[in-house]
């Protein structure tokens, strides 16, 4: 890690640092925002070494607003040293603004990106996103059918040259990492044969 990184996991790690930080752009998460009565920050994941550091961290705020409204938000900070999360925030905002910030598939809101920090900040979702849903076992036909769909209008956004994403091509060596296909004993089987008809 670069020196000016080896600071970064104990300002992350100042509960008073990030309230300020949270503070300062309040009006990024909501309009009329007055002013910020209650955070309780919570660690989800908590990395530092030599080499590198990854902190990601709920923030559950309770803001008011210029009306006397109370309102309550998940704002997540994610950093990773490298600026290993500037690209996953760029890709979120121009997610969220191509219309995935509503409808049956949503992304979370992304807020901004901290250059000091190293670290995107977004409203979090309700409810569970598609990690937990495939680890809790929830894989049911329609709702699979419905993440295709839009993961494949997911790839249809253009994406403009100052991102510069690397592209990919999907190959059976990167789709079966067991090598269930090349298995001796499974050439011309019924099993790679539907392995093969479920990549298509």
């Amino acid at each position: 890690m670069k020196k000016t990184e080896k600071q970064i996991p104990s300002l992350i790690e100042s509960k008073d640092y990030l309230k300020n930080v949270i503070e300062s752009h309040l009006g990024d998460i909501l309009d009329d925002a007055d002013h910020l009565v209650n955070i309780k920050s919570y660690f989800i994941k908590k990395h530092a070494d030599e080499d590198f550091f990854h902190f990601v961290i709920q923030n559950n705020l309770t803001i008011v607003t210029k009306g006397n409204l109370y309102k309550r938000f998940k704002v997540f900070c994610v950093t990773f040293s490298g600026h290993g999360r500037k690209k996953m925030f760029e890709i979120l905002k121009l997610v969220y603004a191509n219309g995935f910030d509503k409808g049956d598939v949503i992304v979370p809101r992304p807020l901004w990106y901290s250059d000091e920090l190293m670290s995107a900040f977004y409203v979090g979702v309700p409810g569970e996103n598609l990690l937990e849903y495939i680890k809790n076992g929830y894989l049911k036909t329609l709702h699979i059918k419905k993440i295709a769909r839009n993961l494949a209008r997911f790839h249809k956004i253009a994406i403009p040259r100052k991102i510069k994403l690397p592209k990919h091509k999907f190959s059976y060596d990167f789709l079966d990492p067991t090598e269930i296909i090349n298995e001796h004993h499974n050439k011309g089987t019924a099993l790679v044969k539907e392995v093969k008809e479920q990549f298509k």
